[in-house]
């Protein structure tokens, strides 16, 4: 008895789709991100902080992502008002 395949459809094609473009989308970041400088100076308090309650891994790295989000703001604020720090 022969397998039948099944043609491609949303159920089973998507994720796999899905899957790819993050990867894609991750190895675009990553090229990007290892032509930064490391701002561990910045950083280092906000890191010992949360180690020291014990955080999880991941909410460290939720946390460095939204700080630098929030940096991020903050210069583009000051660059739309032709501040300088």
């Amino acid at each position: 008895m022969k397998n039948k395949i099944l043609p491609p459809s949303d159920f089973n094609a998507k994720p796999l789709l899905i899957f790819l473009e993050q990867q894609a989308h991750t190895k675009e970041t990553l090229r990007i991100l290892g032509h930064q400088e490391i701002c561990f100076g910045q950083i280092k308090d906000l890191i010992y902080k949360l180690q020291e309650q014990n955080a999880p891994e991941w909410l460290i790295y939720c946390h460095l992502f939204n700080y630098g989000y929030i940096e991020g703001k903050r210069a583009e604020r000051r660059k739309s008002k032709h501040i300088t720090k």
